[in-house]
């Protein structure tokens, strides 16, 4: 997917791309990139000479009100908004622009060195494609509920203070960023509705290198493009169904009181054996504060 050839938008009517094919997997053809994470930089160079430091954060309640949704039918608002509306509140990273085309398949990760002031945390990673113009499209993202950090079968509690490592496993993407293009790694300690906040507001230190940001690049010109097995077509999925949808996000600033509501209206597809369609609707709202996650509600409609 070229994330650079179209504006941020929850929902895009045709998306540029290829397919590509790989013989085995993993894939010889995808090697590891590794980005340091240095001074709000992410950078590939050995910069001796800065050894980096340290850099705090404690991301409001709303930081993930533009995420879009958890499960994505392509129907808006279901895509990410503009990543801008997210980055305020979150640690930002971001490399130098690209001097050639970078092409990425498979699941990124950000390994972490951290200490929190909470026994219990989170983390969020989001990669996002900037544009020359700023604007930034969502490419994945990640959440480590960090006392998880060993694993899912026992939770650990965090030792306030004391350094831990972790690492936050992205989702798999194919994705091509184009020359003049930045990728941008953003870290948040919420990322609500999408993930339910941790019971108390989190500082989360950040103890930069070792911390880094580990890429599957695969070749722009690599000389296996595919045939994909299976594939229907080389063309732009369009998105024919008439699903409608719509968000509504709210606040009262006395309060500091948030709420979203979202509403899907699924249109009529086509059922070739039957020939009909049907329609449904589901309401979704969300509240909470964003000084005490507590607070936090979901109500879906009946």
């Amino acid at each position: 997917m070229d994330a650079g050839q179209r504006a941020p938008s929850t929902s895009y009517e045709d998306r540029p791309g290829r397919w590509v094919g790989e013989p085995a997997w993993p894939s010889d053809h995808v090697r590891e990139t590794a980005y340091t994470l240095r001074s709000r930089r992410l950078t590939t160079v050995d910069e001796a000479a800065d050894d980096g430091g340290s850099q705090t954060l404690k991301s409001p309640l709303s930081v993930g009100q533009f995420a879009g949704k958890w499960a994505s039918y392509n129907a808006p608002p279901d895509l990410p908004y503009d990543q801008r509306e997210e980055d305020g509140g979150s640690l930002v990273y971001e490399t130098e622009p690209l001097t050639d085309r970078l092409e990425i398949l498979g699941a990124p990760r950000v390994e972490l060195e951290v200490s929190a002031d909470q026994p219990v945390a989170m983390v969020a990673a989001r990669l996002s494609d900037v544009a020359p113009d700023g604007s930034a499209t969502r490419v994945t993202y990640g959440v480590l509920n960090l006392t998880r950090r060993d694993g899912t079968d026992e939770p650990t509690a965090m030792e306030p203070g004391q350094l831990q490592r972790a690492t936050v496993h992205l989702n798999g993407v194919a994705q091509a960023f184009p020359p003049g293009h930045r990728l941008r790694l953003s870290l948040s300690t919420s990322y609500w509705p999408l993930a339910w906040p941790p019971p108390r507001p989190t500082l989360l230190t950040v103890h930069e290198p070792p911390c880094r940001l580990v890429l599957p690049v695969r070749p722009a010109d690599d000389a296996h493009p595919g045939p994909v097995r299976g594939a229907r077509g080389h063309g732009p999925h369009r998105d024919d169904t008439g699903d409608t949808a719509g968000t509504a996000l709210g606040g009262q600033p006395r309060t500091g009181r948030l709420r979203r509501g979202v509403e899907h209206r699924q249109g009529p597809r086509h059922r070739p054996l039957r020939g009909e369609g049907t329609w449904t609707s589901a309401a979704v709202p969300r509240s909470g504060t964003p000084r005490s996650p507590t607070t936090s509600r979901h109500r879906p409609a009946r």
